[in-house]
């Protein structure tokens, strides 16, 4: 098996040091092939996506220097030696790079050109990784066989089409074989699937071979077994590939073909033959830069294909998913939301350059007396959302920036929406499955609060809430995309759509409820420091910090009973201390713990406050925990690089509570 990898690898690169003939394609439309259904992990999907899922774990992105990812794919699949020095291969260990014999590169991403020459030391040292168990490998280990399963992965994509290219291993050396096969003079190298296309004539020709002794076969007739001998070895060579593509013959058969598999097992059925000679036309197309030859074999070739596989339930999403692909509603979202957060900004702020009228709290406030007092006057004059009387000329210059605000906020919303609709529609189940997912859905569920709570109030705290809950959880989602991003199948432990829509949805939401408590205690504590005499604004913070804490201890305590209630069914067991688990009982503990004080006293609006913010601590180790420990029954999440951002976030978020509630309670006191 190594040494047939070797082979591949080394057939690859001497394939791609021929780089004095490219296909002239640069400006080609790839639209006609972007609907093709493929199979990966589980799910079929179309091939737009999965060039991108392919490109975006090879190299972490989803375009490679502003070539879209379906275009570098179709370079890798028909003119691979076009790719050959792209670098696309991510490594982040420089030991690892190191162990092949390559330069480290400052940007940690390196060509296959460059893997080649230490491939034979990439391979023997992911095989030893292999034998060692998932969670004792080292950090190197672990990356080693990420880049090996990577390389393999390039090679057989960059092998998945080759029966289109010509080879010489199908080269004719008798003439007689021209007449016999009825093949071109003119040409002398053919591909394997020109052969393939003759195998009624070879057999004929094979079939008399039978009652010949091999001594006494003529010149042609050898050469035609040698050309039958080669295509039988490539067929097995190719079998099993990973672009899958081809809908099976048999309606009952789930499982799509690649296209060497289809030529193995269904060539003689003449929809089959008719799919692969459209592909091959494709790549000639793609070769010779003609956009009506390849449109014409593209469009044909989705048609024929989708047809067949109509019964496939996400074959009615492909067209959805593609422009979800297009559209990239979440990252619109994410930058209307911080351009809803800067107007919002601007709106605290403008007043403050105002004139003295319209600096609002009292008339000390704009003094030009106390100009000269330092920064912290100067804070003090700044009012903040709501603060204001509403007669003020201030406040209406203002409110003009609240209403871009609360636009944009409605508009990243709807397009958050759609997002997480699309998700639901494409993947039949709620988006709620991975790490990627569910900041996605807290977030949209914070922007909801947000709204809602705009719309109660109109002092433009809830546009603050929904922008930066908005912002920042989508800014965190992207950091998991490689991962979770590529709408795969989900695992095992979550296969249940009726806990997915209860269990995983209420506890996320508790998540929500939890992390918007928090953002409004940061703003309650902001609002205590810089504006400490406004009473009423302060009065209406906390009564949402408080309603957003209910609302998260309610749906936290329901989640973490339903998922009691699949344990049950799922696990045999009610409870079992799994660290998941004890990560939901950390929240509704918490919660309830900040309650009970406020009732009894022992803790005021500022205690609230600085426990809510707390509260996202809490929160995100009962998110990440099990993750990091990667242990227990719920340890299905990714998390490469979690650790060291939670703790410098939880370090910096203890300095920022502990310096302003020092400073608001010696101010009080």
């Amino acid at each position: 098996m190594r040494r047939i990898i070797l082979i591949k690898v080394l057939l690859v690169a001497l394939l791609m040091s021929v780089t004095d003939v490219y296909a002239q394609n640069a400006d080609l439309n790839l639209d006609a092939i972007k609907r093709i259904p493929i199979l990966e992990q589980g799910r079929i999907k179309p091939l737009d996506t999965y060039a991108r899922n392919v490109l975006l774990q090879f190299s972490g992105k989803t375009s490679y220097q502003r070539t879209p990812a379906l275009a570098w794919l179709a370079d890798l699949l028909w003119v691979p030696e076009k790719v050959a020095s792209d670098k696309v291969f991510l490594i982040n260990n420089p030991e690892v790079v190191l162990a092949l014999g390559v330069l480290p590169d400052p940007h940690r991403r390196y060509s296959f050109s460059q893997l080649t020459t230490g491939f034979r030391r990439l391979q023997e040292l992911a095989m030893a990784s292999a034998q060692i168990p998932d969670k004792e490998r080292t950090i190197v280990e672990k990356e080693l066989r990420r880049v090996y399963e990577n390389s393999l992965l390039y090679i057989d994509l960059s092998y998945s089409l080759r029966f289109s290219i010509t080879h010489s291993d199908f080269i004719v050396n008798e003439p007689g074989v021209y007449e016999t096969l009825q093949l071109p003079r003119e040409q002398k190298e053919f591909s394997f699937l020109d052969i393939a296309l003759k195998a009624d004539l070879i057999k004929a020709i094979t079939d008399s071979l039978e009652k010949k002794s091999p001594e006494i076969w003529t010149p042609v007739e050898k050469d035609i077994f040698r050309l039958l001998t080669n295509l039988y070895q490539w067929s097995l060579h190719y079998r099993n590939m990973p672009f899958k593509i081809i809908p099976p013959m048999d309606p009952n058969n789930e499982e799509l073909l690649s296209p060497w598999d289809a030529i193995s097992d269904e060539f003689k059925t003449p929809t089959i033959r008719e799919e692969i000679i459209a592909l091959n036309d494709l790549y000639m197309a793609f070769t010779q830069g003609s956009q009506e030859d390849f449109d014409r074999a593209g469009y044909g070739f989705v048609e024929s294909v989708l047809i067949r596989a109509k019964h496939f339930r996400s074959i009615k999403f492909l067209s959805l998913e593609v422009f979800y692909n297009q559209l990239k509603p979440f990252a619109w979202a994410q930058a209307l939301y911080v351009i809803a957060l800067f107007c919002c900004l601007i709106n605290f702020l403008y007043p403050f350059s105002s004139s003295p009228s319209a600096q609002g709290g009292s008339a000390s406030d704009g003094n030009p007396s106390h100009q000269g007092r330092g920064i912290l006057n100067k804070l003090n004059s700044l009012p903040l959302v709501g603060s204001l009387p509403a007669g003020q000329a201030g406040v209406r210059e203002g409110e003009k920036f609240l209403g871009i605000s609360l636009v944009l906020i409605i508009l990243g919303f709807l397009t958050h929406t759609f997002g997480v609709i699309s998700r639901i529609l494409i993947m039949g189940r709620p988006p709620v499955t991975n790490l990627y997912e569910t900041f996605i859905f807290v977030g949209w569920v914070s922007v909801v609060f947000g709204i809602l709570s705009e719309f109660v109030n109109r002092r433009g705290l809830g546009i603050l809430i929904a922008s930066v809950c908005g912002f920042i959880l989508l800014l965190i989602a992207g950091k998991f995309s490689t991962e979770g991003d590529t709408l795969r199948v989900m695992g095992a432990v979550l296969n249940s759509n009726f806990w997915l829509s209860t269990h995983v949805i209420a506890i996320t939401t508790g998540y929500a409820g939890c992390c918007v408590a928090g953002v409004i205690g940061h703003i309650y504590l902001i609002q205590a420091l810089v504006k400490p005499r406004d009473t009423q604004q302060l009065d209406i913070t906390y009564k949402l910090i408080m309603g957003a804490l209910g609302f998260g201890l309610m749906m936290s305590f329901l989640g973490t009973v339903l998922g009691g209630i699949w344990a049950d069914q799922s696990w045999g067991r009610f409870w079992g201390w799994d660290p998941k688990e004890n990560g939901a009982l950390m929240i509704v503990l918490w919660c309830s713990i900040i309650l009970h004080a406020k009732v009894a006293d022992l803790i005021g609006p500022l205690g609230v406050a600085v426990s809510s913010a707390l509260g996202i601590i809490v929160v995100a180790w009962a998110w990440f925990g099990v993750n990091l420990l990667s242990v227990g029954l719920h340890s299905y999440g990714f998390t490469s690089g979690v650790a060291a951002n939670l703790i410098i976030y939880v370090v910096l978020e203890l300095v920022f509570l502990t310096t302003t509630g020092f400073i608001i309670f010696n101010r009080r006191t």
